[in-house]
């Protein structure tokens, strides 16, 4: 996994080639720190209409290890968002 950047890397919501994967690194220090899940819910924006598809997944780095925590069902344009609830115990990203 490359974080380092925390740069979303995608194209435009009218390409027809693959999209490359966005990527966001949370830095979980100082006021984070003490943090213990991460929640949010995440979806294909409305204006995609019936278009796109994608996977949202989250990793945690522990000990200087990365591991999935989650990954979510393929989320298709116009369903429900992914709703996301992830243990970040101890993690420092």
């Amino acid at each position: 996994m490359n974080a380092a950047s925390g740069v979303p890397t995608g194209e435009s919501v009218n390409s027809t080639r693959p999209l490359k994967p966005t990527v966001l690194v949370y830095d979980l220090k100082d006021s984070l720190q003490a943090a213990q899940r991460f929640q949010c819910v995440a979806g294909i924006d409305d204006s995609a209409g019936k278009e796109g598809s994608c996977v949202f997944a989250v990793d945690v780095c522990r000990q200087g290890q990365w591991a999935e925590v989650f990954a979510s069902p393929v989320v298709r344009g116009g369903a429900a968002p992914a709703k996301i609830d992830v243990d970040i115990s101890g993690a420092t990203q």
